[in-house]
């Protein structure tokens, strides 16, 4: 998977110039990233340290909701998701009809 994609589904995409600028492209490239003092000596900026501890807990495979939050889902299970926010039906069933499966995640 490339490090775009892997950003994107964990909603962090805006990182992906700092990524290119230390010439990561590919998941398999943040085996050089397992502690925040690599991100630190890489000159990696994050807004939030939240951001950076994400990266570190799906990098070593311990967040065990990111990781559930990464996959891509169903538009039903979209629905769920979004009938907690989406109170009017007409609306909800309009988004979930725009909804492919496997596009979105459950971030």
């Amino acid at each position: 998977m490339t490090v775009a994609e892997w950003l994107m589904r964990l909603d962090l995409a805006e990182l992906a110039p700092q990524f290119i600028k230390n010439k990561i492209y590919s998941i398999t490239d943040l085996r050089n990233f397992m502690e925040e003092k690599h991100f630190d000596q890489a000159g990696f900026e994050f807004k939030k340290r939240i951001q950076k501890m994400r990266l570190l807990s799906m990098i070593h495979g311990k967040d065990n909701v990111t990781k559930e939050d990464f996959k891509f889902i169903t538009a039903n299970q979209g629905r769920q998701i979004m009938k907690k926010f989406v109170k009017n039906t007409k609306y909800l069933e309009e988004l979930v009809s725009i909804m492919k499966d496997d596009l979105v995640t459950g971030f």
